[in-house]
């Protein structure tokens, strides 16, 4: 009795068991029962905003749902997908989609766009002006869904799309417009106007430079300024070098010696490039020779009238001789030419100074040529000769010391000096019993006397006339203690 009862009791535990469990069971499936089913998914909606006045929807939703959709303020309904609506008015809408299932709705999934009439943009274009007889053009609009409509100048609007390219255009203004159409309607158009410009600038106007062409310069350094259209740029270049990009001024530094040639053009706005101005100088840094003297004024003159002739070369033939620049008394210079004769004024105790220097084409002076002399205008002033000597033997010469008075205002230059012996009466004739010997001054070897010299004493030595009583057969007692007169003669110059 007491095993089938425990058999009993065990059966009554699993049944309770099993009832827990299928009560656990029918709990979880009354909570699934009561969430609400998932937002449906847009697949595909029109462009925001749209250009068109239909639009069309794609979505999916939760299986065994039923899909409901509304536009705008109006009430949901039933709705399968795609769906689609036309004839929109312009303006802001939004489609909503929501998903019902076992009496429990989903949250909405809502999306808004506006319907416009499209407006297009230009987004490139040729430059204006521009020497190219091509143009493209790309655009937008603010519709991804609206088609365009282009026209160049008087043309009528056609389809196009976006790059929309021309050639061959003729050298003028032109105009491109682009209008953005849907069935929202027909923007307004957008449009961009250039010139196709085809001629050439002029060349430049070099407006400074260095000395004007052809001419020289001691400057190794060289500026110039020039200008040409407006909006144009420039390319420079100097002798062999290649045209470069350059603006006004355009300075270069450094130049060799020698010819040089500047040239710039211009590019215009519209990138025609024209001919190049030109610009021509030498440089020129080496000053000519030192002038040479082919005719001066004797020194010392006795005229007042002085005249000079010189000549000088230039070491760069480029440049030459432009001309000269005298000082006259160590004065200022100034210009002059060879030959030059002028009247010389009293300075200077006599003294005078000419100068004279070349100057070249392009400024260089040369060193100077100079030249002094002296101006004797009392020359003809004759100088006086005096000397004396005693105790004369017979046989023996003695010198006789002599002085000279030169009253000129230069030196006197003694060509010849002589003494003679007269008197003593009584039996001592001086032509018998005293013999003489000149100096030896003469033109070739000139005896020198300080100007306005005064008893000046002629040196010892062969400029010195000399004296001697005969040395006679006869007895010369009777010659004792005689006195003699001596007379001088001599000729002189101022020429040295």
């Amino acid at each position: 009795m007491s095993r089938p009862r425990a058999a009993r009791t065990a059966r009554a535990k699993l049944l309770v068991v099993l009832g827990v469990v299928g009560l656990a069971a029918s709990l979880a499936a009354m909570s699934l029962a009561a969430s609400p089913p998932a937002a449906p998914t847009l697949t595909s909606t029109p462009p925001a905003p749209s250009a068109s006045t239909s639009a069309s929807f794609s979505f999916t939703g939760p299986g065994g749902a039923t899909l409901e959709c509304r536009l705008d303020a109006s009430s949901f309904a039933a709705c399968t997908s795609p769906k689609t609506y036309s004839g929109m008015a312009l303006g802001s809408h939004t489609f909503r989609v929501r998903a019902t299932k076992s009496g429990q709705t989903s949250s909405e999934t809502a999306y808004t766009w506006s319907v416009v009439v499209p407006t297009a943009a230009i987004a490139t274009s040729p430059a204006n002006p521009t020497n190219s007889q091509s143009a493209s053009f790309t655009f937008t609009a603010d519709a991804s869904n609206a088609t365009f409509e282009c026209k160049l100048d008087a043309a009528a609007f056609a389809a196009c799309t976006s790059p929309k390219n021309y050639s061959g255009l003729a050298a003028s203004s032109h105009t491109f417009q682009v209008r953005a159409l849907g069935s929202a309607g027909t923007g307004a158009a957008a449009s961009r106007t250039w010139a196709v410009d085809l001629t050439p600038p002029a060349a430049p106007a070099i407006t400074g430079g260095p000395p004007a062409s052809p001419a020289w310069t001691t400057s190794t350094s060289a500026t110039f300024t020039f200008t040409g259209e407006t909006g144009a740029t420039f390319q420079c270049k100097l002798d062999g070098a290649a045209f470069a990009a350059c603006s006004s001024p355009r300075s270069y530094s450094g130049l060799a010696q020698g010819s040089h040639s500047f040239q710039v053009q211009q590019t215009d706005a519209a990138g025609n490039q024209g001919p190049a101005a030109s610009w021509t100088f030498f440089v020129d840094t080496v000053p000519p020779t030192r002038p040479v003297f082919s005719q001066t004024p004797p020194d010392p003159s006795s005229s007042t009238s002085a005249t000079f002739a010189w000549s000088s070369t230039d070491p760069a033939p480029s440049s030459g001789i432009a001309g000269y620049l005298c000082s006259k008394e160590n004065g200022s210079y100034a210009p002059c030419s060879s030959p030059l004769t002028y009247t010389v004024e009293a300075t200077n105790n006599g003294q005078h100074q000419f100068a004279v220097v070349a100057v070249d084409r392009a400024g260089n002076v040369s060193p100077a040529a100079s030249y002094t002399w002296k101006v004797a205008t009392d020359s003809g002033k004759s100088f006086t000769i005096a000397g004396s000597v005693s105790g004369l033997f017979p046989g023996a010469w003695q010198s006789i010391p002599v002085t000279i008075t030169n009253p000129n205002n230069q030196v006197l230059y003694v060509t010849s000096l002589s003494v003679t012996a007269s008197g003593a009466p009584g039996g001592c004739d001086s032509s018998s019993n005293i013999e003489t010997q000149p100096s030896s001054a003469s033109s070739a070897n000139k005896l020198a006397v300080p100007a306005n010299a005064s008893n000046w004493p002629v040196p010892a030595g062969p400029f010195q006339p000399r004296i001697r009583l005969r040395n006679t057969a006869g007895n010369q007692d009777n010659c004792k203690s005689r006195t003699f007169g001596l007379s001088f003669t001599g000729s002189g110059t101022n020429q040295p």
